[in-house]
C-alpha cells in the first residue's frame, strides 16, 4: 500500500520541499469523507488533495501554519497519521530493505 501512495501522488510536481509535503493516513473513511470537505476550501498556495488511500496535503508555509492541515486535524482528531514525503520515502527503502 505504501508504494501505491508515493506512486498515486497527485501534487509531485508542486511540492517541491519534501518536508512540507505531507500524507496522511486515516483508520476511518468518514475522515476521507470530510477531507474532501475541506479540500475544497484550500486555498493556494496550500493544496490539499484526497484519494481513496491518503490525503496529500502542501503546505509551502510549513504544517504548523497551515489552516488545511489544522482543520484536517481537528475532523480526524486520533483517526490518522502524518508523515511528510522525505519520512515516506525513507520508509519505503528501508521496507525494500
Amino acid at each position: 500500500d505504501l508504494d501505491a501512495v508515493i506512486d498515486d501522488d497527485p501534487i509531485a510536481e508542486g511540492a517541491t520541499d519534501h518536508s512540507r509535503y505531507i500524507v496522511a493516513f486515516v483508520t476511518d473513511g468518514k475522515v476521507l469523507t470530510a477531507a474532501k470537505t475541506i479540500a475544497r476550501d484550500v486555498k493556494a498556495p496550500e493544496r490539499m488533495v484526497v484519494t481513496r488511500r491518503a490525503v496529500y496535503c502542501w503546505c509551502p508555509g510549513g504544517l504548523l501554519s497551515s489552516e488545511a492541515v489544522a482543520a484536517f486535524m481537528q475532523a480526524g482528531k486520533d483517526q490518522n497519521t502524518m508523515r511528510n514525503w522525505a519520512t515516506l520515502l525513507k520508509i519505503q527503502a528501508a521496507a525494500r530493505g
